[in-house]
């Protein structure tokens, strides 16, 4: 999959101000989740579960010089830092898809004994495949 500008036009991953300027940087990043995900699976199911990850990522380089929008009608301003909540949220939406494709579900988790991460870890284990599992970790605002 190769993501570009285009890709975060849209709520809720819509980057106000961004340009096809941007495409090499955005496909940097893009490459890096990959390569960090080291998922084993079919490359087509991260196809919806990308974007998520490669917003948090830009959003998070103190390099950014674009607007993100904090909400559908609020900006931020340029060179400054985009609303925490809204990359949370983008992380989260990204997790949760993320946890579909390995059938991991709130039933799932509740009934899996040990710590989430040990719960999280015996649950991938069950469906073969690997990948980097803190990406299967929600973030929080706390």
């Amino acid at each position: 999959m190769v993501l570009t500008y285009s890709s975060f036009q849209t709520f809720p991953l819509q980057i106000v101000g961004i340009t096809s300027d941007y495409n090499a940087k955005i496909q940097a990043i893009e490459n890096f989740v990959i390569a960090d995900l080291a998922y084993s699976g079919e490359a087509s199911d991260l196809s919806a579960i990308l974007p998520y990850f490669v917003f948090w990522f830009f959003c998070n380089d103190t390099n950014t010089t674009v607007f993100v929008e904090t909400g559908e009608n609020s900006q931020t301003k340029e060179f400054s830092t985009p609303e925490t909540i809204k990359q949370v949220n983008a992380w989260n939406i990204g997790v949760e898809k993320l946890r579909t494709v390995f059938e991991i579900t709130d039933d799932a988790i509740e009934l899996a004994s040990g710590t989430m991460t040990e719960k999280i870890h015996s649950l991938v284990l069950a469906t073969g495949k690997t990948i980097n599992e803190k990406y299967l970790s929600k973030r929080s605002l706390l």
